[in-house]
């Protein structure tokens, strides 16, 4: 594979792991490019060592398209030791002649990891935030417990899966719950692991036994356990309303 980012690197130009969901939304990830039209490996590797890796100057860089990061990163001549070096095609403000190491392959490749995730997060914001427009039937504890959910979302760490489960999930999988993109098989698993084949007999039942299974979410040792603890807690009453009826 291409070469690892150097440590110094990795700390200025990717979010630590224990930053909040909110703190990530926030990161200044750069811009990706869309469109890989009529560009291939050859015209991005390079044999010669690198010219410059000023951090600076790789954080302010748009990212090359998907595709393309792709390729670069399972491409067997990249990954030979024959080419040391990465130019930047699809960027034309970059000259021919500028040469980054190879590890802005794997950085890249990282942000685009980290852009699908900010994706799922955002987009249940906005669920939640449509969910506190003002109705005439707005329920006052609806409201309440979102604005709750905002105030824990500057204490859950972004990283890490779900802990309490036969089936390991990211802390990301949470951000369905506030959408229409659930109720899938990994759903239902987790409920049925809570249930026990009981069935639920009402919303405030659901709504319990949500709570309960993000309880169980959050690991049981150390006070940040506490603070996840109390903080999925919130957020899965809150998701759950969202799966009510729109009032």
């Amino acid at each position: 594979m291409c070469s690892e980012i150097p440590l110094d690197a990795r700390n200025q130009l990717l979010p630590d792991l224990s930053l909040s969901i909110i703190q990530l939304l926030s990161f200044p990830f750069p811009p990706i490019s869309l469109s890989h039209s009529g560009l291939v490996i050859d015209e991005y590797i390079f044999h010669n060592a690198p010219n410059t890796n000023d951090i600076e100057t790789i954080q302010s860089l748009v990212v090359s398209s998907p595709t393309i990061i792709k390729n670069l990163a399972t491409d067997p001549k990249v990954n030979t030791g024959q080419y040391q070096s990465i130019r930047l095609p699809h960027l034309l403000h970059i000259t021919s002649d500028t040469h980054f190491p190879l590890w802005i392959v794997q950085y890249w490749a990282a942000v685009i990891d980290l852009w699908q995730i900010c994706s799922k997060w955002t987009k249940a914001e906005g669920q939640l935030q449509a969910q506190r427009k003002p109705r005439r039937k707005t329920l006052v504890l609806l409201v309440t417990i979102i604005n709750k959910v905002y105030g824990m979302m500057t204490c859950i760490s972004w990283s890490g899966n779900l802990h309490g489960f036969s089936v390991q999930v990211p802390i990301s999988f949470l951000t369905t719950y506030a959408t229409k993109d659930w109720l899938t098989n990994k759903h239902e698993a987790q409920m049925l692991e809570l249930l026990n084949g009981d069935l639920l007999q009402s919303v405030m039942i659901c709504l319990f036994l949500f709570f309960h299974l993000f309880t169980s979410c959050a690991p049981s040792h150390g006070p940040q356990s506490v603070s996840l603890s109390i903080a999925a807690q919130c957020l899965i009453v809150t998701i759950c309303c969202c799966a009510m009826p729109h009032l």
